[in-house]
């Protein structure tokens, strides 16, 4: 792997941890993200069309108009626009990471190294829900008995930090035929979920899993996924 593919890996794969690092560490990684993809693109010699689908314009306008029409309905317009332009840069994350996961080693390497964050959260969970605290002695403290924070400490979101990555990661081991390590990933983020509390999630997921099976060759593996679960 070369140096520049080795340095976009570790900025991609540092993602969830910067989630549990703060909203500050999360938005200045972003930002570093989209102008990192932005400046290999420029140097890139092959030339790659962002747009490539026409749909995704027609989206991407859809979002403009929603966010423009909530920004006008809103009481407090000056918080609105500020907060709405934020979503933007959301879109061209998408985008960057389309343009940089192309490449099958840098997915590949990216997908595994969330794959172990995840998993070591998942844990966490586990013996927090064991022990009382998680493994550097964080506890509760948002005053809700019951729920399980992780690294959160006083936020309630470690079931929905495990969703927003168990879905690239699921998808990647389903559309390459990895039933056995994606049916262990599915049974460790279910059992986290319900363990935090946000019994939410656990549907979002289950949501999720038939959009995948439905628009990817489910054939494959519905059946054996059913029986596991049942």
């Amino acid at each position: 792997m070369t140096k520049k593919n080795l340095f976009i890996v570790s900025i991609i794969s540092f993602l969830p941890l910067s989630i549990i690092l703060g909203n500050l560490i999360f938005q200045i990684l972003i930002i570093f993200i989209i102008i990192s993809s932005l400046l290999f693109l420029l140097s890139s010699k092959n030339k790659y069309n962002f747009f490539d689908d026409k749909k995704e314009i027609i989206i991407f306008l859809i979002i403009i108009l929603y966010l423009g029409i909530n920004t006008m309905v809103s009481e407090d317009w000056t918080r609105s626009i500020r907060r709405n332009f934020f979503y933007f840069q959301f879109f061209l994350l998408v985008l960057s990471l389309r343009y940089i996961l192309i490449n099958p080693i840098i997915l590949r390497r990216v997908i595994f190294n969330w794959f172990i964050i995840i998993c070591f959260v998942s844990f966490d969970i586990f013996f927090e829900s064991y022990f009382g605290f998680n493994m550097l002695g964080f506890s509760n403290e948002t005053g809700y008995t019951g729920r399980v924070v992780s690294f959160f400490k006083d936020e309630l979101i470690v079931g929905s930090f495990i969703l927003s990555f168990l879905i690239p990661i699921f998808s990647y081991f389903y559309i390459n035929n990895k039933f056995k390590l994606s049916l262990f990933f599915i049974f460790l983020s279910l059992f986290s979920i319900f363990l935090s509390g946000e019994r939410a999630s656990s549907i979002k997921i289950l949501l999720a899993l038939s959009i995948i099976f439905l628009f990817w060759n489910y054939r494959n593996y519905l059946k054996k996924y059913i029986l596991s679960i049942l």
